[in-house]
């Protein structure tokens, strides 16, 4: 038989995994560009040459 509660938990549980799934994609982003050396140059106004890798102020 169809119940609709089934249907509606499980299109909740899709719904929260696709959201929690989405957050550890953001924060995986996030930290990779925290190690990121010319990213974190940048951030902090400074000038970062790719032949160098040297950060210049």
């Amino acid at each position: 038989m169809f119940s609709w509660k089934k249907v509606l938990f499980k299109g909740v549980i899709a719904v929260l995994s696709l959201f929690v799934f989405a957050v550890a994609v953001f924060f995986v982003g996030m930290a990779l560009l925290t190690l990121d050396p010319k990213d974190r140059c940048l951030d902090y106004g400074g000038r970062y040459d790719d032949a160098t890798k040297i950060c210049e102020k």
